[in-house]
């Protein structure tokens, strides 16, 4: 409704998947953190005041930005909106190179799990960041079941995440993506582009999730 560029004021080397930023492009002006100047940080401070913590709920109340932004998927969602960025046709094909590097059929579904791994536990807030964080051999069940329904589960994420597979009664149906190949920043958009259902815990990748419009299952 406001009809003008965000700015995101910041330094690069935090952008974690440069595809995807670059996917709001027609939405956002990225300003470098070491080339701010006053008149810029003025105009922010003035046209989104609040906007990057806080904001006023209906009740004018102020709530954290993670509120904010649920609150916000909540009603768009209900609403039926289609999600404002989209991947590339062009981008998007690559899902049949991925199927073909792994042997999975073109015409069989997957579906992405992403478990952000204790291993960022000793780099982290552990306070903030432990209900986030799960081992990935607590999901074997469910990986059983989605193969047992002819559905490929596909591991997006880190490479230090280990997982022993000899749990797993199809092997093959399981694809643990980062320790590929192909891994890349498009192709973990692409990825999730093209999953049936994202499941995944409190982190990054399930925003990208949402931002395309994927049906979640948040644990």
């Amino acid at each position: 409704k406001k009809n003008i560029k965000f700015k995101i004021i910041g330094d690069k080397k935090t952008i974690i998947n440069k595809y995807f930023f670059n996917l709001f492009k027609d939405y956002i002006e990225f300003v470098d953190i070491n080339n701010l100047d006053n008149t810029i940080l003025d105009e922010e401070l003035y046209k989104s005041k609040n906007l990057h913590w806080v904001m006023p709920d209906n009740s004018n109340y102020y709530q954290i930005a993670h509120k904010t932004f649920s609150n916000s998927l909540k009603r768009w969602g209900a609403n039926k909106y289609e999600p404002i960025i989209k991947v590339p046709n062009n981008d998007n094909k690559k899902i049949f190179e991925f199927k073909k590097y792994y042997n999975i059929p073109f015409d069989k579904k997957i579906i992405c799990i992403h478990i952000r791994g204790n291993d960022l536990l000793q780099n982290h807030n552990i306070k903030a960041d432990k209900f986030r964080t799960s081992s990935i051999n607590d999901y074997i069940e469910t990986i059983n079941f989605i193969n047992s329904k002819g559905i490929y589960v596909v591991r997006i994420g880190d490479k230090f995440v280990n997982f022993n597979t000899n749990s797993l009664n199809n092997k093959d149906m399981f694809i643990d993506y980062p320790k590929g190949n192909l891994k890349s920043d498009m192709m973990d958009i692409i990825l999730i582009n093209n999953s049936e259902l994202f499941i995944g815990t409190n982190s990054g990748p399930h925003w990208v999730a949402s931002s395309l419009g994927k049906k979640l299952c948040l644990i």
